[in-house]
């Protein structure tokens, strides 16, 4: 699978952390459902991702460090992100 797209889905809990071992994936959207808790540790994992869109969900906390492991990431979209702690704490890192 090289693609995932479930947009408006209105999915809740969490990203689950199994979502990261795919590692062939490129492009992961995520936007506009319901998900809450914490960015999963292990997003470094998908080594081969492009584009990336988490917004408009209510993550909360620090962009895990393994992102910087992302190297053909070049779409990023965490915009109105519903927040509790600042994400952008850790983006100093980039």
């Amino acid at each position: 699978m090289r693609s995932i797209d479930i947009l408006s889905n209105s999915f809740v809990g969490e990203i689950p952390e199994s979502i990261t071992s795919m590692q062939e994936l490129i492009s992961l959207n995520l936007l506009r459902n319901k998900f809450t808790g914490k960015f999963p540790e292990n997003f470094g994992n998908m080594k081969k991702l492009e584009s990336l869109d988490l917004s408009r969900n209510q993550i909360s906390g620090q962009i895990p460090a393994s992102f910087a492991s992302l190297n053909f990431l070049s779409v990023l979209d965490l915009s109105q992100l519903v927040r509790k702690n600042s994400i952008w704490h850790s983006t100093s890192k980039f």
